[in-house]
């Protein structure tokens, strides 16, 4: 892992400074080596974290035997090595055992299909001076980041929003479809930043800039094939289990100490598990707990630590601990997000032992664990036959179902449903968002919203949804959003902070084909991918009620954090920031810490964006 920067402009060069500039801004991400290289209107910037060979002949930029490619990485290709025997049949000379040289050289092979090659996370920037083009691409699911943006015919990008903004290449400004998206589901749905002018790459997709016009195409999409006839139960268990040791071996590779993020529940205990069976008995564990035992994982995460023998280490969390962290967890975001406190937390003590951390992350998406998948079945089954009637009735209903609301978890949020477009993106919206649209256009200080960028985003999928069982439809924004924009954004620029390569086995793109085949019976509460490991993992694991990976967030909003909630939120301070209405936010204040009827998500994303707004944009 490390952090990408660079340019290309067929006017302006912006020249060393700005170059310097931006790979300072996100040094942290590399702090074992730097390199910059500039060629006509051309510049690519790097900061190594030393993963992959240590030594110097892993420095980037690197360049091939003419030095006509030049290419600056992000990331671990997993199958850099069968990938180098094809090319050394081919006649192709390496003169490091760097993954990144493996790249450089594909690209000569393969130009534009060289992402559809690689197996990895990754974000990378190849400069083809013969073709006098930029090449930047993603992986599939977005695991790193690119940000770019574009003014004229220069083209900026690098691997955080911050770098962007420090060439100077463009002025800090808030974006407001940005701030809207962040109250509507606590992230920034792509392709909008927090920042007006700068731009996500999708994930599974790549660009190419040849000074004139920037093309980006799509090279990868997640498959559901279920329709057709397959194997059966027992066939894809048996697949599935190989695809998992598999997949948690090829993710060891690197020339530096690994370890394992382990919750207690059944994804990360799995990895543990199969770790033992690999005979890696020099694995570590890490796990997070907290004085409050209804949201204290650590006894399970000991259980697993314990079958598998591993060395493990134990972080208790406290309140107190969360407010000498938080200006420092918020420095780290480059973008607001609701999450992330918990990655940030645990990669910091990671880091002090290992330089790669395996995580559990994607069993539920892929597999059905969430509750919104039992819950989605329940909401679409009331509102989908509401959405036959003229749109004046349907609304009108919403008086009638109102009682029903409670029941659902969709206390205030079912005129969201009864209002949307579909009723599967609408409800799904209503599962997911923070802020309903009316809150948002009451909690804000300015003119109301135009648009609302995340049902937009849905809306965006409605074609990628067709034709799927439902259940399969919520696993597939499940990957497209909250994991893309949330979960995986957070895991990249929290662990990063403190210079930690994070990897994510159960999202091998092997994995993620055979979950799209199977039936979405064998899926239902990850019922086939329990089966297939059972025998790796204590009862306690997948026998307990399922647990997020989360925080007392409410409990220590209304005990040590409240005072800085209450005095960062007073009138006085949102008045001059002048962002949110002063009445509202007090109602929300009011309606939690008095009446106690309020989501705490309301007021804790308040808080959070003030504290960020305060750290990014006033410095």
């Amino acid at each position: 892992m490390c952090g990408i920067c660079g340019f290309f402009s067929k006017g302006k060069n912006l020249g060393k400074e700005a170059l310097e500039k931006m790979n300072v801004a996100q040094s942290h991400r590399g702090p074992d080596d730097s390199g910059l290289f500039l060629d006509h209107g051309a510049g690519l910037g790097h900061r190594r974290l030393s993963v992959i060979d240590l030594s110097q002949n892993g420095h980037q930029p690197m360049f091939n035997e003419d030095k006509s490619l030049a290419v600056v990485f992000n990331g671990t290709i997993f199958n850099f090595r069968p990938l180098r025997e094809e090319l050394l049949k081919k006649g192709h000379r390496f003169l490091s055992q760097s993954d990144t040289e493996v790249l450089l050289h594909l690209y000569e092979e393969e130009g534009e299909g060289t992402p559809e090659k690689l197996k990895g996370q990754f974000a990378f920037a190849i400069w083809d001076s013969r073709k006098k083009q930029l090449m930047l691409a993603r992986d599939r699911l977005g695991i790193k980041p690119v940000y770019f943006a574009r003014r004229g015919d220069t083209v900026i990008f690098a691997s955080e929003a911050r770098a962007v903004l420090a060439s100077g290449f463009l002025p800090k400004e808030l974006d407001p479809n940005g701030l809207v998206s962040f109250l509507e589901c606590n992230s920034v749905a792509p392709p909008h930043t927090i920042y007006k002018g700068i731009e996500t790459l999708p994930a599974g997709h790549y660009l190419i800039f040849d000074g004139k016009r920037i093309r980006v195409r799509c090279y990868w999409d997640m498959k559901f094939r279920s329709g057709k006839e397959g194997p059966s139960f027992e066939e894809y268990k048996t697949r599935l289990r190989k695809s998992l040791f598999d997949s948690v071996d090829s993710m060891l590779v690197g020339d530096v100490p690994v370890g394992v993020f382990l919750s207690g529940g059944v994804d990360s205990s799995v990895i543990a598990g199969i770790l033992r069976e690999l005979g890696r008995t020099d694995i570590e564990t890490f796990s997070i707990g907290f004085p409050e035992g209804e949201f204290n994982e650590l006894p399970y995460a000991r259980k697993v630590a314990e079958k598998n023998s591993s060395r493990h280490n134990e972080i208790e969390i406290t309140a107190r601990d969360l407010i000498e962290e938080l200006p420092l967890i918020i420095r780290a975001m480059d973008q607001p997000s609701g999450d992330g406190l918990n990655t940030y937390l645990i990669s910091k003590y990671t880091k002090k032992r290992v330089t790669v951390a395996l995580s559990g992350l994607g069993g539920d998406e892929l597999f059905f664990g969430y509750h919104i998948f039992q819950m989605m079945h329940r909401v679409l089954s009331m509102t989908t036959p509401l959405f036959s009637l003229p749109n004046g009735v349907r609304r009108g209903a919403f008086s009638l179902a109102k009682g029903m609301a409670e029941a659902f978890g969709l206390n205030g949020r079912l005129p969201e449903v009864l209002n949307g477009p579909d009723p599967f993106s609408a409800a799904y919206r209503a599962m997911r968002m923070v802020f309903s649209g009316d809150s948002i256009k009451r909690s804000l200080a300015g003119p109301a919203p135009e648009r609302f960028p995340f049902q937009e985003l849905l809306a965006c999928y409605s074609g990628a949804r067709k034709g799927l069982d439902p259940r399969e439809a919520v696993s597939c924004m499940e990957l497209k959003t909250y994991m893309q924009n949330t979960l995986l954004r957070d895991s990249d620029v929290m662990a990063m902070a403190h210079a930690l390569e994070v990897r994510f086995p159960l999202l091998d793109e092997d994995i993620l084909d055979l979950a799209g085949e199977m039936p979405p019976s064998f899926k239902d509460g990850k019922r086939i991918f329990i089966e297939s490991i059972k025998d790796l993992i204590p009862p306690e694991a997948h026998e307990r009620k399922k647990m997020g990976f989360s925080f007392p967030i409410p409990l220590w909003m209304k005990g040590p954090l409240k005072p800085w909630i209450m005095k960062n939120l007073s009138a006085e301070n949102v008045k001059r920031a002048g962002i949110f209405n002063h009445h509202a936010v007090a109602g929300l204040l009011d309606d939690f810490y008095s009446r106690g009827s309020a989501d705490f998500r309301l007021v804790w994303s308040l808080f959070l964006f003030d504290l960020w707004r305060r750290t990014h944009i006033e410095g």
